[in-house]
């Protein structure tokens, strides 16, 4: 199961997001806002939509580091790999073994 979130612009898609359920738990997952459309509030109103439709559900996601603070706007925080369920660790593992400067975060 997953839900998708979109943002249009005149007719035109400018964000997107989706959460997935994977393994029973909720994953924030490809986010993505369109270059010409960043830096206007866009993937903030995407992740107030995604909170109100979360509820308290927990919900994991697994961001570049330098978006800590974006995803720690609805409560997401920064968790380790060992306090995940194991293919969000494995997963995580994979990403930063490929180069990327990625971290886990969990919002309960």
């Amino acid at each position: 199961m997953a839900t998708t979130w979109l943002a249009e612009s005149t007719g035109q898609i400018v964000g997107i997001v989706r959460v997935a359920e994977e393994e029973g738990t909720l994953v924030l997952r490809g986010m993505r806002v369109a270059p010409a459309f960043q830096r206007r509030q866009i993937g903030t109103r995407l992740l107030q939509n995604i909170a109100g439709w979360l509820g308290q559900r927990e919900c994991y996601c697994i961001p570049y580091r330098h978006l800590s603070g974006f995803y720690g706007q609805i409560g997401f925080v920064e968790t380790d790999g060992g306090s995940a369920p194991e293919f969000l660790g494995e997963r995580l593992a994979d990403y930063r073994q490929s180069g990327l400067s990625v971290i886990l975060m969990r919002r309960r």
